[in-house]
């Protein structure tokens, strides 16, 4: 989350869905939108067990390799490797948020519905192919489940948005504030805390940080 778009922003486009339908002040989700272009890293690696349900299984050597699906242990520039897939999903999940945000501005709210549903469907294949990413070993099990847990909880929240904005449902929409941010914040905190895991394991596997790696969540 170091850079954004000019395009409004998922948060954004929240704030604007509740403007747009005549809910009257935003000030109670005005902190999701500030959240978004906060940057917030862990400085310290997660603990060893896995308490969101990823593989327990640890390494004997305490190395930060891990071990995907087939069997073969990779360490940490592997890993990054693995998740290309679902960074050029959710690229295009993007496109479809970035939409969003510019029908909810022009008041076209049924096209905003179908592009959250666009966006939705999009974050649900990025969570398939997550999936198939299976780091036995920790760290990078509980890492993992970070990234996991971040896609799936998107899912829930941009279904949500496109069934309340498919439906013009006015006072679903003025409930966003309660029913959408607060998954918004734990999405944007989870991927956070992913990011930040794998950059400090990447720096003990003498991995350079990618980039990418604060702004893949650009979808969001």
């Amino acid at each position: 989350m170091i850079t954004r778009s000019p395009v409004p922003t998922l948060a954004a486009a929240l704030l604007l869905a509740i403007v747009v339908a005549g809910c009257g002040s935003t000030a109670g989700s005005s902190s999701v939108a500030s959240q978004s272009t906060t940057t917030t890293h862990k400085t310290t690696p997660p603990p060893t067990s896995n308490s969101t349900g990823g593989s327990s299984t640890t390494s004997s050597n305490g190395n930060v390799q891990v071990d995907v699906s087939g069997g073969k242990k990779i360490g940490a520039a592997a890993y990054l490797k693995s998740i290309t897939p679902i960074r050029r999903q959710l690229a295009k999940v993007h496109v479809w948020t970035a939409a969003m945000g510019v029908a909810i501005t022009a008041g076209d709210v049924p096209t905003a519905g179908r592009d959250a549903m666009a966006a939705a469907a999009g974050v649900r294949r990025a969570y398939r192919i997550a999936r198939r990413i299976r780091p036995h070993e920790q760290p990078w099990a509980t890492i993992h489940t970070q990234l996991m847990a971040n896609l799936q909880i998107g899912v829930v929240y941009l279904t949500r948005m496109g069934r309340d904005l498919t439906a013009v449902d006015v006072a679903a929409i003025h409930r966003w504030n309660k029913t959408v941010a607060p998954d918004i914040h734990k999405s944007e905190r989870w991927y956070r805390e992913w990011a930040a895991n794998v950059a400090a394991f990447g720096t003990i596997d003498n991995v350079k940080t990618p980039h990418w790696l604060f702004t893949m969540d650009r979808w969001n």
